[in-house]
């Protein structure tokens, strides 16, 4: 699939980006006591482990990282995984166990700068927890949005590893109303108490009651706000709409759930309305960026399973066109056709295809973007955030979405 989609395509070298590699991997030091490794530091780590030679607590430390081995392990099993992927796998897995150590929400990585809580992340990391079988685990993250959302159902762009908002002057985003009800969703089947928690309960209602607000015009769609791009916007983005219709369609189950007929319900049919809002208004141009534009971009498959509830053929189709915009010439793609055109290859959207190819039946497209992603992670085993046009893994490793997102398509 890699080949034929083209994914070697060509872009002038002299206008590649040349990022650093901030970290090679995160390891612990001490429970809960996490370090960034340098990419020249790599003997500092016991081999195949997130732990320092010179750690105290040593044994506790490794009891913890043989628990999530075994758990890794026992989901390859069930999963039928080749030997590569089992691989891939472990490292992900101890990536997400380092990233989350000690603290109540996972940060996204240990560098400055990446040593904060996303919303977004923090939701892929509790789903792939529960798709490993640490329901316990996924709901004390979900529990943690929910102790973060706004009093009004929004949630701010990050939040510091102690839960206070980050005051960097970034706007709050509306996607993260959906991400949290997505997550809660999910993670809620292996977790049947989170339904019984007043905090996540208030939480979910409030958050429901923001999206219903917002979508009340005649197209449904909602007003413009930034996404994962982490950018300004002007009009609303393919990857918010397809947030908020996942999130009305995630909270009219867990009303139901709840008891609340009526507003599952409304949240239901408005689910509908959105939805039909962004094929009258995104369709026509293949479901890019923006409504009106051909502009490939990776929004397009938050209206996919995982986080749709069902395959919308006409999404699927643009699969293919879509992962060629974006092509970077290591291979990978970059977020989107818009995205500036400086080589780098971003993992998270990389293996937000592979996460959408396995869960459409893609069993090959899928298993050459995992192997891609596994033959360009670092020295140490961890998945960085970007690969430069050359091939060379850069930015800051581990990133916990990336290795929350991989999870979920070994395991689909």
């Amino acid at each position: 699939m890699l080949g034929a989609l083209g994914l070697g395509g060509a872009v002038a070298q002299e206008r590649w980006a040349l990022i650093s590699l901030f970290s090679s991997t995160v390891a612990l030091r001490a429970p809960g006591a996490q370090v960034a490794i340098a990419r020249d530091a790599a003997s500092q780590v016991v081999p195949g482990t997130r732990i320092l030679h010179a750690a105290t607590h040593g044994e506790r430390l490794a009891a913890d990282e043989a628990a999530v081995i075994a758990l890794a392990d026992a989901a390859s099993d069930a999963a039928g995984l080749s030997t590569p992927h089992r691989d891939l796998l472990r490292g992900a897995t101890l990536d997400l166990h380092v990233l989350g150590a000690g603290l109540p929400a996972p940060v996204a990585s240990w560098s400055e700068g990446w040593r904060l809580v996303w919303p977004r992340d923090t939701a892929h990391v509790a789903v792939a927890w529960q798709r490993l079988g640490r329901g316990d685990h996924a709901a004390g993250m979900v529990h943690e949005l929910a102790v973060l959302a706004g009093a009004d159902g929004w949630f701010e762009a990050r939040y510091s590893p102690a839960g206070a908002e980050v005051p960097d002057g970034r706007p709050r985003q509306l996607d993260g109303t959906g991400w949290f009800l997505w997550a809660l969703d999910e993670v809620r089947t292996s977790a049947p108490d989170l339904v019984a928690d007043a905090v996540v309960v208030d939480a979910a209602r409030r958050a429901v009651s923001l999206l219903l607000d917002l979508t009340l015009g005649g197209d449904a769609l909602p007003p413009a706000s930034p996404d994962y791009w982490e950018v300004p916007e002007v009009r609303p983005t393919i990857a918010t709409c397809a947030l908020v219709e996942v999130g009305l369609a995630r909270g009219a189950r867990i009303l139901a759930e709840l008891g609340d007929d009526d507003a599952a319900d409304e949240a239901r049919e408005r689910a509908a309305a959105v939805r039909a809002g962004i094929a009258h208004a995104f369709g026509p141009t293949g479901y890019g960026r923006y409504a009106g534009r051909a502009a490939a971009d990776a929004g397009l498959m938050f209206l996919l399973p995982p986080y749709a509830l069902e395959i919308d053929p006409a999404v699927a189709a643009e699969l293919d066109a879509a992962q060629l915009a974006m092509a970077r010439p290591a291979g990978g793609v970059a977020p989107g056709a818009l995205w500036r055109r400086d080589g780098v290859t971003w993992t998270p959207q990389t293996a937000m295809f592979a996460q959408a190819r396995a869960h459409l039946g893609d069993a090959h497209g899928a298993a050459a973007l995992l192997t891609w992603l596994a033959d360009h992670r670092t020295s140490d085993g961890s998945l960085p955030e970007k690969v430069l046009g050359t091939g060379e893994p850069a930015s800051v490793a581990p990133l916990g979405w990336t290795a929350a997102l991989v999870v979920v398509a070994l395991l689909a």
